[in-house]
Order: structure tokens, then C-alpha cells, then sequence
């Protein structure tokens, strides 16, 4: 195997160029379209070296992951100008950006860069624990928890476990998804304007919630493919009577029993027939039950988690990830008055880059 170091990528004449110049065309002009042009074309050629790949439609999560090591193998030359953690990171985000517009310009039906594959080789960047934010891989890794717990839980006849992990899911990827704070889908104690996300609040067509803002006013946030077939699922199993219903219901049976009238004799098997029958709404999960949730899905996975994730961490995540391909797009996404607060928030990760960009001048 060719270090990745040593490698000369001039252009190539092939599908792998076509479409890195296409992403160059949309970049404006300066550095940082010269270091993307340096590191999709180093990429690209150890792309066709190492893993015959020719065409950007060929390029999988295996092939991602191998470059990760690549990269990281990097590190340990002294020679090499990729020798610190927060430089593989940036060389793989140019090409996980690069991918992210081969989505977008029906190169791809996906982004093999940014799955639990690609991206577990990848070095930890240290962050700020009292700040913390579902890091890419982090994100893959919990949602994947849940998908399992689903499989698992099909085979269950424990209707009310069935619910749960389908439940659980449409949580998890709810949050991972679409930059929501837990108090805009939880219900909040002593709040009544905060009493949970209801389906009337979803559309699922068009990828657009409303929910209850900061600024407590009502908004409009999207929510992206990932999170739209696992509500779909958990609402066919959930089998609400009306719109009314939240999409986060509590599955604690006292409470479920409580909502009952007092002479409806129920059961976990009946619970849920009996509330449709009466016409009744389930009472919606709240923002604790929510952090439960989360902290007991990452003890019980099969991954390992530094700390246990937390939910307001999910959209700081998902803002970091679209941060990194442009800024006004996770302003758009978090609903930031201004681009202001979206560099605010993010302004850590963006000194980082911006020091490593200017290093790049005077050199």
C-alpha cells in the first residue's frame, strides 16, 4: 500500500476529475477551493490505487473507512503535513462535503462518508463536556441502536415492548434529525403550552414540524430523510385515533391507566384499545423521560460511548455536521435569527479552522 503522503494526484481523466471539478465550479475562488481541489484530488487517487475505483458512483463506506486510516496513518510521519488529529479531520470533511454535493447533484443516493463505518477510524477531537454534541459517529451509533432494538423487538409478542422500541426509534431519530430541543417535542412540567409534539404537528410529506420555539412562538423545522420512515413505522403501530395525539406518548401503564375512566376495567393488552375507544389521548412523554431514555439506550448498546449522550446534544450535532458544509444552512436549520448566533455557537470549532486555513498562508 502506497502511503498517502507520498502520493502524486495531478488531475485524471476520469468520472472521479468530472466530478470533482463540477464541486470546484460551485466554490468560490481562493484557498480554500485550492485545498479542496489538493485533498479530493490526493483522495481520488488513492481511490483509483488502492481500491479501484473510477467513478464517485463506486465509492462505498468500506472504501471511506480504509481512507480514514489512511489519513490517519498519516499522523504518525513526521514528514507529512496531515500529522495532527484536527487535519485528518479537515481532509476527511472536504471529502465528506465533496460527497454530500455528490448527493445532491444525483451522484449518490447517499453520503458513504458519514456512516458508523466510514467514520469509526477517524481520531477523537476533544471537545467541551459542559457543550456537548452528538458527533457524527455518535449519531450513527445510536440510531443504529434503535434500529436493532426494533429488529429485536419483533419477534417479541410483548405488544407493549414492541411499542417501546418503535417508540424509542422515532425519539432517537427525531432528535437526531431535525435540530428539535427536547422541550419543543417533550411536554414540559408546568408549562401547558409545551405538552408534547402531536402529529397534526408533522408532516411527513414534506419533512416540516412546528413546534413551539424558544422565542415561544410557533416555527417551522425540517426534518430530514433519515427520521421520516422511522416516525412513519411508529405511527402505523401507534395507531392514533386523531392528530391530537402525541407522537411521543409515555409508556408508563399507571399513567396510561389513570387517563381511563375509573369503571373501564384495562390491561397492558388492552390499554391502548381502550384509550382509542374512549377517544382519549395518552398522556405525551416529558422532557426527563426523554433523558432516560437516552442515557438507558446508550448503556444498553453494543457501542461504547465516552459519556452518555444527551438530548439537547443532538442538535448541537446536527448543527456542527451542517456548519460544516455552510453555515447558513445550520442557521436555517436551528432557527438562528442570525448567522451571528450560528457563529457563536459553532465559534470554537470555527477558530480551529480558521487557524488551520491560515496556517495554510504562510507556509
Amino acid at each position: 500500500m502506497v502511503h498517502l503522503a507520498q502520493i502524486d494526484a495531478p488531475p485524471r481523466d476520469d468520472g472521479l476529475e468530472k466530478a470533482i471539478q463540477d464541486r470546484l465550479a460551485d466554490l468560490d475562488s481562493g484557498k480554500y477551493k485550492r485545498n479542496n481541489a489538493h485533498v479530493l484530488r490526493l483522495c481520488a487517487e488513492w481511490l483509483r490505487r488502492e481500491r479501484g475505483v473510477n467513478r464517485v458512483e463506486e465509492i462505498t463506506s468500506q472504501d471511506l473507512r480504509q481512507f480514514a486510516r489512511a489519513l490517519r496513518e498519516c499522523m504518525d510521519d513526521e514528514k507529512s503535513n496531515i500529522n495532527a488529529g484536527s487535519t485528518v479531520t479537515q481532509y476527511y470533511d472536504y471529502v465528506a462535503a465533496w460527497l454530500g454535493w455528490a448527493v445532491r447533484d444525483q451522484y449518490l443516493d447517499r453520503n458513504p462518508a458519514r456512516t458508523e463505518t466510514a467514520t469509526e477510524p477517524l481520531p477523537e477531537v476533544s471537545t467541551d463536556p459542559d457543550r456537548q454534541f452528538w458527533s457524527d459517529r455518535e449519531r450513527e451509533a445510536i440510531c443504529a441502536t434503535t434500529d436493532q432494538l426494533v429488529d429485536v423487538a419483533l419477534d417479541n409478542p410483548d405488544e407493549q415492548a414492541r411499542r417501546q422500541a418503535y417508540r424509542d426509534r422515532a425519539l432517537v431519530y427525531l432528535l437526531a434529525y431535525s435540530g428539535c430541543r427536547g422541550a419543543e417535542i417533550a411536554a414540559v412540567n408546568d408549562d401547558e403550552k409545551r405538552n408534547g409534539l402531536r402529529w397534526s404537528d408533522l408532516n411527513l410529506d414534506d419533512g416540516i414540524i412546528s413546534v413551539y420555539g424558544k422565542s415561544r412562538e410557533w416555527e417551522e423545522a425540517p426534518l430530514f430523510e433519515p427520521a421520516i420512515e422511522p416516525l412513519r413505522r411508529w405511527k402505523q403501530l401507534l395507531n392514533p385515533v386523531g392528530d391530537d395525539w402525541p407522537v411521543l406518548p409515555t409508556m408508563h401503564l399507571p399513567t396510561l391507566y389513570g387517563e381511563l375512566p375509573t369503571d373501564v376495567k384495562t390491561s397492558p393488552d388492552t390499554v391502548w384499545d381502550d384509550l382509542r375507544d374512549h377517544e382519549l389521548c395518552p398522556p405525551s412523554l416529558g422532557t426527563d423521560g426523554v433523558r432516560r431514555i437516552v442515557k438507558r439506550l446508550c448503556a444498553d448498546s453494543q457501542y461504547e460511548f465516552a459519556t452518555p449522550l444527551k438530548p439537547h446534544g443532538a442538535r448541537r450535532g446536527l448543527g456542527d455536521t451542517l456548519y460544516r458544509e455552510q453555515a447558513e444552512l445550520a442557521q436555517d436549520a436551528l432557527r438562528h435569527k442570525s448567522i451571528e448566533t450560528t457563529h457563536e455557537s459553532y465559534s470554537e470549532e470555527r477558530t480551529r479552522r480558521v487557524k488551520e486555513r491560515g496556517d495554510e498562508l504562510f507556509e
